[in-house]
């Protein structure tokens, strides 16, 4: 019984069963899977004790909370795929490069993701922070979020820009700020 509930919530989770719309099995046809086997549960509740059972009623509601938690990451829209910016930033490290977050309150979102073997260097948020560690380290690279900067940032071409939560991530070239300390919004960081 065991058995069967970890296998039937392992292919939820690592796609097996695909739960998003672009994949080979759709959401609609996953819910349908989940019936089934909840189906099987229940007819194999009636025919054994009361372990089994709550068994089976466990097994049900894993594997919808598995479904659930699928069904909600696949209809985010991307919104909390840290993927490209984590992927863009662990490639940063491996030339050798050093990266900066430019607000302090970096929660370690990328680290794992993007299996970063060095984590970020931690900026206070201060405008005279984030230039003294571009001047400091002129081939690094700073990530931030769009709104501590001026839009002019945008016309650097090498500046990366990824979309999430509704807004948008960048890594900026240490050599842009240097270069354009005033692209640094004064006070908006913090």
């Amino acid at each position: 019984m065991f058995l069967f509930l970890a296998v039937a919530s392992g292919l939820l989770w690592q796609g097996i069963i695909p739960i998003k719309a672009t994949d080979v099995v759709p959401v609609h046809l996953s819910v349908v899977i989940v019936f089934i086997l909840s189906g099987v549960f229940l007819w194999m509740c009636n025919r054994s004790g009361l372990y089994t059972r709550l068994c089976a009623i466990a097994a049900i509601i894993n594997i919808s909370l598995v479904l659930c938690g699928k069904i909600t990451i696949a209809n985010s829209g991307g919104r909390y795929d840290v993927s490209p910016v984590s992927h863009e930033i662990a490639t940063l490290q491996q030339q050798g490069l050093p990266v900066a977050y430019a607000d302090g309150h970096y929660q370690a979102t990328f680290q794992f993701n993007g299996r970063l073997h060095y984590p970020l260097v931690l900026l206070d948020g201060k405008p005279s922070s984030i230039h003294h560690f571009a001047i400091q380290y002129p081939h690094g690279w700073i990530g931030g979020d769009l709104q501590d900067f001026t839009s002019d940032i945008l016309n650097y071409p090498e500046v990366k820009q990824f979309p999430y939560k509704g807004r948008i991530l960048i890594l900026v070239p240490n050599s842009a700020v240097v270069d354009h300390p005033r692209w640094i919004l004064e006070g908006h960081i913090e």
